[in-house]
């Protein structure tokens, strides 16, 4: 993204991000415990492209808080994004009852 950016900004001041000031990060962006905090704050909800349902991931956040806290720090570490994880289910809700035109949701 940040060559994206520095190639189509027009600001001759911009200075582009070297790679390796992003590989000095502390490979430990998330903690077990934030992870798990976040995992057992789930609000009822719909499932998400993954189809687990957030019910599994609350009751069993003790077992799965290690895992994902290592998956996602080294894709941090990496600044990889799966494909999967950019996808979202989005069902519009409505703000009147009988909606006619997109400007109804």
């Amino acid at each position: 993204m940040n060559i994206h950016y520095a190639n189509t900004n027009s600001n001759p001041n911009y200075n582009r991000t070297q790679k390796h000031e992003l590989e000095e990060m502390d490979s430990s962006v998330f903690t077990e415990r934030e992870v798990f905090l976040a995992l057992k704050k789930f609000k009822k909800s719909a499932t998400g492209p993954d189809r687990i349902p957030l019910w599994v991931l609350k009751e069993f956040a003790k077992d799965l808080c290690y895992p994902i806290t290592e998956a996602f720090n080294k894709l941090l570490k990496e600044i990889i994004v799966p494909q999967k994880m950019k996808e979202a289910n989005i069902a519009p809700t409505p703000k009147i009852s009988v909606p006619n035109c997109c400007n109804d949701y």
